[in-house]
């Protein structure tokens, strides 16, 4: 079924070009069905100055409009309906609210299409756990770098062999004295089902190493190192920001601690590595 999508902008200054979609809008052509998403929270809305707390009660109203024309649009003549109605907002303009021109849509439903929409151009979120989780790997893999002791034992991303499938980890130190495995987990965003399946991928790779069924590959010459079933794995974590977050974060905890994965916070890195170094040169 064929439809039309309007994005809906945040435009703090006119005068400058930034802008942020935070909503999509979408009707079919017999204005029959529509449907519409925003952003419900200041905090969704990425901070390129201007008033935002006063743009989300102005977005709340359009929201507002809308449901009265969506649930009273077969009785309304064209220029009220959801489509009417977008159109001459767009062409007047609200200031710090702006309104895209339209784009052709297809799908089963207006409701459908605007879900998609909003996850495909709106949400913002995977970005921030995407940046979160490199932030967080990149301070403690610059903590591992920096040792001159550890460096020349390190392999990043290394890929371990469980029975013939294959998986990674973030770091390996693999010294004749002492092997470790570790990866990071920033649990500061709202967790995404690609988040909770590389939690759970990380406990059941990890469980195999401690039924002693995993090897990891060695350095240029690409040999098989098969790893004890004491192997230390470290979890590093950064330390979450809500109640969502926090369920998640005690859960795994709980999971760690039956397969033996020490949890270790961002912070506890530095402290870390000095007792790596110090275990690499025991004789």
């Amino acid at each position: 079924m064929l439809y039309r999508y309007w994005t809906v902008r945040y435009v703090p200054d006119a005068v400058r070009p930034d802008t942020v979609g935070v909503g999509v809008i979408v009707a079919d052509e017999q204005n029959t069905d529509s449907a519409s998403r925003f952003v419900t929270k200041v905090s969704d809305i990425p901070n390129i100055g201007g008033p935002r707390k006063e743009f989300l009660a102005s977005l709340n109203g359009l929201k507002e409009d809308l449901k009265l024309r969506s649930a009273t649009q077969s009785d309304l003549d064209p220029t009220s309906t959801v489509s009417g109605f977008v159109e001459r907002a767009r062409r007047q303009g609200h200031g710090i609210l702006q309104i895209d021109p339209a784009r052709p849509a297809a799908g089963i439903s207006a409701q459908a299409i605007a879900d998609e929409l909003y996850r495909r151009i709106i949400d913002r979120s995977h970005e921030a756990r995407a940046q979160n989780l490199t932030r967080v790997r990149g301070i403690v893999r610059e903590e591992y770098e920096n040792s001159v002791i550890i460096d020349q034992y390190l392999q990043k991303k290394p890929k371990i062999d469980i029975l013939g499938d294959s998986a990674t980890v973030d770091l390996a130190v693999l010294g004749e004295n002492y092997t470790e495995l570790s990866s990071a987990f920033s649990f500061l965003a709202t967790p995404s089902a690609e988040f909770r399946n590389r939690l759970k991928a990380f406990i059941a790779d990890m469980n195999e190493v401690r039924e002693g069924n995993v090897s990891v590959l060695q350095g240029a010459d690409k040999k098989m190192l098969h790893l004890s079933e004491d192997t230390p794995v470290i979890g590093y974590f950064e330390e979450p920001q809500g109640k969502e977050q926090g369920r998640l974060f005690e859960s795994m905890l709980k999971r760690w601690d039956q397969i033996g994965v020490k949890p270790l916070s961002v912070d506890q890195a530095h402290e870390h590595v000095l007792d790596v170094e110090r275990k690499l040169q025991k004789v």
